[in-house]
């Protein structure tokens, strides 16, 4: 798999602790199964986490990239981009964040198999969002 690797530091401007990047994989063999990936790295050590104001820049930027992404798949503008999974479990994620995520998919057309957000700091406005990506996904939806 070749990769395209776009990615932000995340943490104080001291120490930076976090990668949370965003990667096209492309599957040479089958071509079909290239995908967006998503990864969230730490570098800083136990305790370091992502926070909600941090996810929120880093998902405006995905917003952004998304054409560029679908661009680098070669996929049609009604074809769907495929992430098998987005794993921020653990973390200082809040509302905001959430809602940005859910923009960036929507806008992209990004179709996401598995999202785990649990142990954030998450209300009933997440889940609000994240009902609406939901709707706009095709069965059997995400996980």
């Amino acid at each position: 798999l070749a990769t395209c690797v776009v990615g932000a530091l995340i943490g104080p401007s001291s120490h930076w602790r976090w990668m949370l990047s965003f990667q096209v994989w492309h599957d040479e063999e089958r071509p079909e199964r290239s995908c967006l990936h998503c990864t969230a790295e730490n570098s800083g050590g136990f305790g370091s986490k992502i926070s909600d104001q941090n996810a929120c820049r880093k998902f405006t930027e995905l917003k952004s990239d998304i054409p560029r992404f679908r661009a680098q798949l070669n996929l049609e503008p009604s074809a769907p981009l495929w992430m098998a999974k987005i794993n921020l479990a653990g973390h200082e994620l809040g509302d905001r964040a959430v809602r940005a995520l859910v923009e960036a998919l929507l806008a992209g057309s990004t179709l996401v198999q598995v999202i785990e957000l649990y142990k954030n700091r998450l209300s009933d406005v997440s889940a609000q969002a994240l009902s609406v990506l939901l709707e706009h996904s095709p069965s059997p939806g995400v996980h």
